[in-house]
């Protein structure tokens, strides 16, 4: 009994004593996380210290005040501005700047206008120009040629529904060949002639020699001449609009075709020299049209500007921000919209300064042949540089760049705020 009460009396004093060595072990560990933290925080407590002292250090330089000597001895004013954390916050960006990427995508897209400029539009037919006493013969296009068979049956007669056209829409003004005047003749009557013209001024002149029965012309020498025809029914001439459109229409399917709207009244233009046997602007004229320069290969010029305007219009409109107007002050919102219109202006201006460039390369390399230039590209490039132009000098322009002060302004004082928080 008293050997078993005295082995019960050593394991209770083994019981506590582990108690007590686990206690004491836990307050070891306390104690040495307490060590850890107060060395983390005198480690933050050193970097924050050495922050503080490398950016006064800065600011004394900056303001040319002598600093102690011992920041001087401890922060190098070379390490300071390499090692500032103040970092500035970048600008904001204009809504109508370009990117990087906005600029290849438009390089993108006048070069392939570029290209089918070369490959398809080429010039209206083959032909061969004399240059140096040097004929150069010079391949047309496959498009133009291709729209040329329509109309015509394959043993190259005229298409009934052409013919149906010509007997619906005959006008009074449609004579072909005038006694006496040179150069007025069945393939070049509808350049001569001034209601022949697809524009509102062609319409016009239309009008007016439909109802007082006459035809008025351009003759040779530039001069207008109107001569009597005959008179037309007042039925016809209720649907005189109509009736001029489906002439139009049925003479653009015929083997001279329909000149690009404008030619007539160029005829007029009788001054200059150009090329080798001193054409003046209204022979020129002539010239592009008998060699193929109508509305047909006005289409297939058309071709280089929808190349650009697809491509370009799709990627602004994938990529175009969704500007949001709750909240904003209208004056603002509709800033941004203006800006959003004017970068895609821009890309279009550019794209075709780039398709102008284009197209000068290839007249030079078709030895400055004028059926080379290609109108609808010319035309929209200075249509457009015309508007940037207008914008640049309107009160439109003046108000976006006050909102973009504004903006920096806003900017300015935002970063100043964090610098001075980071002091």
């Amino acid at each position: 009994m008293t050997s078993r009460r005295n082995h019960n009396v050593i394991n209770e004093g083994l019981t506590s004593s582990m108690k007590k060595l686990e206690e004491a072990g836990s307050s070891l560990n306390d104690f040495f996380s307490e060590v850890a933290q107060g060395k983390d925080e005198c480690k933050r407590e050193e970097t924050s210290l050495l922050e503080l002292g490398k950016r006064i250090a800065l600011i004394c330089q900056q303001a040319d005040i002598e600093c102690p000597l011992e920041l001087e001895e401890i922060y190098e004013v070379e390490e300071i501005k390499d090692e500032s954390n103040i970092q500035p916050i970048q600008p904001p960006k204009r809504i109508d700047d370009l990117s990087s990427i906005d600029i290849a995508v438009v390089c993108i897209a006048a070069g392939l206008g570029v290209l089918v400029d070369f490959l398809i539009v080429r010039i209206p037919k083959n032909a061969n120009i004399v240059r140096n006493k040097k004929v150069i013969s010079q391949s047309g296009s496959p498009l133009t040629e291709w729209m040329r068979v329509i109309g015509f049956t394959k043993d190259s007669k005229t298409a009934g529904w052409v013919s149906v056209l010509e007997r619906w829409f005959g006008v009074n003004y449609d004579t072909s060949i005038i006694k006496g005047e040179n150069g007025f003749c069945p393939r070049t009557h509808r350049l001569y002639n001034l209601g022949h013209d697809p524009s509102p001024s062609g319409l016009l002149w239309a009008l007016k020699d439909m109802i007082s029965g006459t035809m008025s012309f351009i003759d040779k020498s530039g001069c207008l001449k109107i001569i009597q025809t005959k008179n037309v029914s007042p039925f016809r001439l209720l649907a005189a609009p109509l009736i001029w459109l489906g002439h139009i229409i049925s003479d653009v399917f015929t083997k001279a075709g329909i000149p690009i709207p404008g030619s007539c009244l160029l005829r007029t233009l009788q001054f200059g020299s150009f090329g080798e046997k001193k054409r003046m602007l209204g022979q020129v004229v002539e010239y592009m049209y008998l060699d193929g320069y109508d509305v047909r290969h006005l289409m297939t010029m058309s071709t280089v500007n929808a190349v650009i305007e697809i491509i370009i219009r799709l990627y602004n409109y994938l990529t175009k921000e969704h500007i949001k107007q709750f909240g904003r002050p209208v004056a603002i919102f509709q800033a941004d919209k203006e800006m959003q219109r004017l970068k895609l202006e821009k890309m279009r201006m550019y794209g075709y300064a780039v398709a102008v460039a284009g197209n000068t390369a290839k007249l030079a390399s078709y030895s400055w042949n004028p059926c080379a230039l290609n109108l609808p590209v010319w035309i929209e490039f200075i249509r457009i540089a015309i508007v940037q132009m207008e914008h640049s000098c309107s009160t439109t322009h003046d108000i976006l760049d006050y909102i973009d002060l504004r903006n920096q302004l806003e900017h300015n004082f935002t970063d100043i705020e964090r610098k001075l928080q980071d002091i």
